[in-house]
């Protein structure tokens, strides 16, 4: 993901253009990186409150260790993730929303 930016690929690293004010960094960032990158943070968050959050680690090589024994353990009792909801009954529950949006912004108005 991030072995597109850099030497390799000079021109994503070309500042002499001028960016617009959405893009005020010279590197490309689509939306696909961002869920790659959300999809990171969330397997990080995991890991720091099931395996490594109130924990001390005497040095780096324990806590990588620590990571590692959890990835495995994870990956071994893997299971894909199965919806419970129809795609109906969670857009009910959107519409749901969107209507007490749309009162709280009417009540606030007034």
């Amino acid at each position: 993901m991030f072995k597109q930016a850099g030497p390799a690929n000079p021109a994503c690293l070309n500042t002499d253009r001028p960016l617009s004010p959405a893009r005020q960094h010279p590197f490309p960032f689509h939306s696909h990186r961002l869920l790659r990158i959300n999809q990171i943070e969330t397997r990080f968050g995991i890991i720091t409150r099931q395996s490594i959050r109130r924990s001390t680690f005497t040095s780096v090589k324990a806590l990588l260790n620590r990571i590692r024994a959890y990835i495995n353990h994870f990956n071994t009792n893997a299971e894909p993730f199965v919806w419970t909801a129809t795609a109906d009954e969670i857009l009910a529950k959107v519409r749901i929303v969107q209507m007490n949006i749309r009162k709280l912004v009417e009540n606030n108005t007034k």
